[in-house]
């Protein structure tokens, strides 16, 4: 009888240090813990890299077209005035005095 009991209790014993050490390798226990601050940091590091580049590139992309955007509007604003002036020309000529355009 006392071989069972001392095998139950080293078996115990073994399980407890097995689930001890397992809890603090890849459960919530201090190696753990240690871990995942380190993992968080190399995250935190990967995300402030990702934002520069980001950064860069957004900056990149506003001087490429910032000489087209100001060309667009430069054109934008002729063409209005163009139009514009047509209106005014139709308004000013009346009908009657329009040359028959030839079809």
């Amino acid at each position: 009888m006392p071989e069972i009991v001392e095998v139950l209790l080293f078996t115990a014993a073994m399980f407890g240090v097995t689930a001890g050490c397992k809890l603090m390798i890849w459960g919530r226990g201090p190696i753990w813990k240690g871990r995942r601050k380190m993992e968080n940091s190399d995250v935190e590091v990967g995300f402030q890299e990702l934002e520069e580049r980001l950064e860069l590139q957004v900056f990149e992309i506003e001087e490429r077209y910032a000489s087209r955007v100001v060309d667009l509007e430069e054109r934008l604003d002729f063409a209005e005035r163009m139009l514009s002036q047509q209106r005014f020309r139709a308004i000013e000529v009346p009908e009657a005095e329009r040359e028959p355009t030839p079809v």
